[in-house]
């Protein structure tokens, strides 16, 4: 009776780590590789501090290889959604033919840290290879982190010097008004006015989105839109503290402010520089959490507070 009951105990033991403990997958870290954040981390310059060393990493594709550049693989990778390391992304250019990397492939890069693969953007970390034989695809499918809402001027510490995440390179997104469409010639794109002082007319503040082949926008000027992409940087000197620019990675990134978009609670409530609304008079969508029941505040209308 003693032998079944220590069996039961040890079943029962197996059966609870099944369910519950964790398992080792390919989402583990590499072992000797240098993790994102880390790569982020930047000198007093503005530089990455391991500008000009070799390093090995480990991340998220979330652009394909082609879309950015038909003839060498550049791209992006980050942290997957699911990380418990701290948040990062650097780009990734690898001369050769492009090879048609996927989002969602995990690759595993080595090259050498440099300051912009581009004299376009400077400013931004990126890993130059030797060849492509220099990235290796461990898995595909994973999920990518989420793009977070920043400002069309973001400020150099909230998006290099942030504790938790480490912003350039990665997705964000941005909540704004279009100018100046350029839909012919070799800088096609369009600017968007989403800046912290509350004018999304003026145009002080705004950040250019481009637009690449496959990746095309349907925009007019006055249009509000909530634009994803990834955030990269061209400035021309130290410490690099400005220049920030959205690259898309695909059309589905752009949408232009219908009832049926979806906004973050944040975006929402906008104010422009008055205290009004910014996006008065638009029907939009919002997911939340009822902070109260409806009839609280007045008997006759279902008017309640909602938190993200």
């Amino acid at each position: 009776m003693k032998k079944i009951r220590r069996l039961l105990a040890v079943i029962l033991i197996c059966v609870f780590c099944v369910g519950v403990c964790p398992l080792a997958s390919a989402a583990e870290p590499l072992p000797g590789s240098t993790d994102l954040y880390l790569l982020s981390e930047n000198n007093s310059d503005g530089q990455a501090k391991l500008l000009g060393k070799t390093v090995t990493v480990e991340g998220i594709v979330t652009v394909a290889s082609g879309v950015w550049h038909d003839q060498v693989n550049y791209f992006s990778i980050v942290t997957p959604r699911d990380s418990y390391r701290f948040g990062g992304g650097t780009l990734v250019y690898s001369p050769g033919n492009a090879t048609q990397y996927k989002v969602g492939d995990r690759v595993v890069v080595t090259g050498t840290v440099v300051n912009g693969a581009y004299a376009s953007d400077k400013g931004t970390t990126a890993i130059r290879t030797a060849s492509s034989s220099d990235i290796q695809v461990r898995g595909s499918g994973v999920a990518l982190p989420d793009a977070y809402p920043i400002y069309t001027d973001p400020l150099y510490e909230e998006v290099e010097l942030d504790p938790g995440l480490r912003f350039e390179g990665m997705p964000v997104r941005v909540l704004g008004k279009v100018s100046d469409v350029a839909a012919e010639g070799t800088v096609r794109g369009f600017y968007v006015d989403g800046s912290r002082d509350g004018d999304y007319e003026d145009g002080a503040g705004r950040m250019k989105w481009y637009s690449y082949s496959g990746i095309e926008s349907q925009v007019s000027q006055g249009d509000w839109v909530v634009v994803e992409g990834i955030l990269m940087q061209s400035d021309a000197s130290s410490p690099y503290t400005s220049g920030y620019y959205i690259r898309p990675s695909s059309s589905a990134g752009i949408q232009l402010i219908t009832q049926d978009t979806v906004l973050r609670l944040s975006e929402a409530v906008r104010q422009k520089k008055d205290g009004t609304a910014a996006l008065a008079g638009l029907s939009v969508t919002v997911h939340g959490v009822a902070a109260g029941p409806t009839g609280q505040w007045h008997e006759s209308n279902t008017a309640f507070a909602m938190v993200s």
